[in-house]
C-alpha cells in the first residue's frame, strides 16, 4: 500500500499531467483554426481526400467557387455522392485520376476544364501529391487547382498578333504582295 505522501505525490503529477494535455490541447486547437483560416483565405481551390476519395477537407474556394456549396455538404462525401455539382462523366474522369496517383504515390499534374458555380467553364491546373503518415503509409491525397483561363485566353491573343506581325513583316503595305525579305525566304 500507498503512504498518504505517496498518494499526494502521485496526485500531483496527475494534476500536472492533465494541466499540460488541456495546455495541448488549447494549442492544437489554436493551429487548427489558424490552418483552417489560412486555408480558406488561399484564393486557389484546396482539397484532401482520403485513401477511400472522400472529401475529409476543403477551402472556401473550392466549396463556394467551383462547387456553389457549403464544406458541409461535400465533407465526408465521395466524387459520385455530389452528381448535382459534379457531373458522372467528370467524376469518373477524377476518380481515375485518383486511383493512378494512388497506385503510383507521388505527386501528380494534368489539366482540364471545369464549369464553376456561376456555370462559366474554365481552365484549371490540377496539381495533386499523396499524403503519407509517420509509417511512410499513404493517407490521403492533397489537390489545388490553379485557374489558367486568363493566361490561356491571353496566350491565343499572344497567338493571334504574332501571326498577325509575321504577315505584316512579310508583305509590302502598298502593293500587298510578299516583300523582299519573305522573297528570300522562300527562294
Amino acid at each position: 500500500k500507498l503512504s498518504y505522501e505517496e498518494l499526494e505525490a502521485k496526485v500531483d503529477f496527475l494534476e500536472k499531467k492533465v494541466q499540460l494535455v488541456d495546455e495541448l490541447q488549447i494549442q492544437i486547437n489554436t493551429n487548427s483554426q489558424f490552418l483552417q483560416i489560412l486555408l480558406d483565405t488561399i484564393p486557389n481551390a484546396v482539397f484532401y481526400k482520403d485513401t477511400n476519395c472522400i472529401y475529409q477537407n476543403c477551402n472556401d474556394a473550392f466549396s463556394k467557387t467551383i462547387l456553389g456549396i457549403p464544406k458541409e455538404k461535400i465533407i465526408g462525401k465521395s466524387l459520385f455522392e455530389l452528381p448535382d455539382v459534379i457531373p458522372a462523366e467528370k467524376a469518373k474522369v477524377y476518380d481515375e485520376k485518383d486511383k493512378e496517383l494512388f497506385n503510383n504515390p507521388g505527386t501528380q499534374f494534368y489539366e482540364g476544364n471545369v464549369k464553376c458555380s456561376d456555370s462559366v467553364v474554365r481552365s484549371f491546373f490540377f496539381y495533386k501529391a499523396t499524403v503519407e503518415d509517420e509509417f511512410a503509409k499513404v493517407i490521403g491525397i492533397v489537390g489545388v487547382m490553379l485557374d489558367v483561363t486568363d493566361i490561356k485566353l491571353n496566350q491565343l491573343k499572344l497567338d493571334e498578333k504574332n501571326k498577325e506581325l509575321k504577315t505584316l513583316s512579310d508583305t509590302d503595305s502598298l502593293t500587298n504582295v510578299y516583300n523582299r525579305r519573305k522573297f528570300d525566304e522562300l527562294f
